[in-house]
């Protein structure tokens, strides 16, 4: 088990900046749900390894199941959020191949994209394409492809991008190279046979200045690398967090050596921090602090008898199983208490969601809950959903703050995440510790300063006066202020 950490994004468009000051070489932490609540729009492109070891490196196709937890994980913000989320699978091999016939659409209510998402997931990558895009791992051709379609995407953007094996840059010196589009200098060492020349070339055509890593950090353009294999791959990772390219990188790699831990890492593409999948069962104490918990299990072989035991106060209190046979379904465990549960692959992954409906002591949910997953090999993260964000309202309304000025009052204050309806700290029971950090970032999603008084404040200072003060020597501009709220739950380490 492991402490959850809510973050939730507001943007206050101010005419002032403070460039002058020392900026922190840091971008500020990604937040897609938040982007997608302020903009009413993303878009996300998955660019899947399609080269010939993958067939083999993951036979049992768990980064399948990890594109398919993040279909329906985009669903799921659609319905929070009530925005538009554009997603685009694609191919990495050869070149850059899309995968669901460009750009589709997933929206709030409607399960139907995000569903034929998940089929062409498992039609197109459980198996060497047809087309032959697995004869090459040419980065070059794929990444090129994926800015060109990212370049005029609405929104916040995000690419969620794997790779198995060691290799950067794999130019198939066997047969006949795929001829490369746009790149003729690394098109001539190809033809002379040149390969190790070739593969120079095109890391340069990628991290130079205003290369293709250029491209798409210029766009704001969010990256996920998820990685299989025993290799450092510290070219992917200069690539999407390091010196790949001159503009500060936004992004991370995570990578694992055993493909039964891949589902995890895709489930991470939208923010929030890194959890460690651990052996369960797990018991833990929910508080009415929080509104809702998800466990993600994962395993070798399918599931027989997955169990989710609720405490003895709820009306229904037998342990609720899921077998290997499981389809997605919904049940209630009390009348405010319900649970959903998804199944991916073969059934060697299983979801559960349970939710409760308000925010009080009910006996339903206030007690121990049991996790058996029941399977020797599987491994779980669990996660926790407080339905809470911390948000900014200011004294004045009218946010235009001037150099040298008279500070100017705001505070801190609690609402819900999904009906953005204002709750009080009062109402949080006194044993949740609750910690906010606030930042002013600029147009370029770097973090400026600490807004907040020695960089966060805690319970006690949320809904208290505080103050925006800017300094004379400020230049003009539009920044933001985002806020991340951390919790300290009692019966949740």
């Amino acid at each position: 088990l492991r402490r959850f950490f809510a973050s939730a994004l507001v943007l206050l468009f101010v005419a002032v900046t403070l460039a002058a000051a020392p900026a922190r070489a840091e971008k500020a932490p990604f937040d897609f749900m938040a982007c997608v609540k302020k903009d009413r729009i993303g878009s996300v492109l998955v660019l899947m390894d399609e080269s010939g070891t993958i067939y083999t490196s993951d036979s049992k196709n768990m980064r399948v199941t990890g594109a398919q937890i993040l279909a329906d994980n985009l669903q799921d913000f659609a319905n929070l959020t009530g925005g538009e989320i554009q997603v685009q699978f694609a191919g990495l091999g050869d070149t850059f191949k899309s995968r669901s016939n460009g750009w589709v659409s997933i929206k709030a209510g409607e399960k139907e994209v995000s569903e034929q998402l998940k089929r062409t997931a498992s039609d197109i990558w459980t198996k060497a394409p047809a087309d032959r895009n697995s004869r090459e791992t040419d980065i070059l051709s794929s990444i090129a492809g994926a800015q060109k379609e990212l370049q005029s995407a609405p929104g916040c953007r995000l690419m969620v991008m794997f790779k198995d094996g060691t290799d950067w840059q794999f130019f198939n010196k066997k047969g006949a190279p795929t001829p490369l589009e746009g790149f003729p200098s690394v098109q001539a060492l190809l033809t002379e046979g040149k390969f190790s020349e070739a593969k120079d070339q095109a890391v340069n055509e990628i991290c130079r200045d205003m290369g293709i890593s250029d491209g798409l950090r210029n766009k704001d353009v969010y990256t996920l690398a998820v990685a299989l294999g025993q290799g450092s791959f510290s070219e992917l990772n200069s690539f999407v967090a390091g010196d790949c390219g001159s503009l500060p990188a936004w992004g991370k790699l995570l990578s694992v050596s055993s493909a039964s831990d891949l589902p995890f890492l895709f489930s991470e593409a939208l923010g929030g921090p890194s959890i460690d999948p651990t052996v369960g069962p797990f018991s833990f104490t929910m508080s009415n602090a929080l509104q809702s918990f998800s466990i993600l299990s994962s395993s070798d072989t399918p599931f027989q008898n997955f169990q989710v035991i609720p405490p003895q106060g709820c009306t229904f209190n037998q342990p609720v199983r899921f077998g290997s046979a499981l389809a997605t379904t919904t049940g209630t465990l009390s009348a405010d208490v319900t649970w959903t549960s998804y199944k991916y692959g073969l059934g060697e992954t299983v979801r559960v969601v349970v939710k409760h409906k308000n925010r009080v002591i009910d006996p339903c949910w206030n007690g121990e809950w049991t996790i058996q997953p029941n399977s020797s090999s599987a491994k779980s993260v669990f996660e926790i959903d407080p339905n809470l964000q911390a948000t900014a309202v200011f004294a004045d309304e009218d946010i235009f703050l001037i150099p040298g000025s008279a500070p100017t009052e705001f505070q801190v204050k609690l609402e819900q995440t999904d009906g953005e309806t204002q709750v009080d700290i009062a109402s949080i029971e006194p044993s949740v510790g609750i910690r906010v950090t606030g930042y002013l970032v600029d147009s370029r999603g770097t973090i400026v300063r600490d807004l907040l008084p020695g960089g966060s404040i805690s319970r006690d200072q949320i809904e208290q006066p505080l103050l925006l003060e800017v300094d004379e020597n400020v230049s003009f501009g539009q920044y933001k202020l985002q806020l991340t709220m951390a919790l300290d739950v009692p019966g949740i380490d």
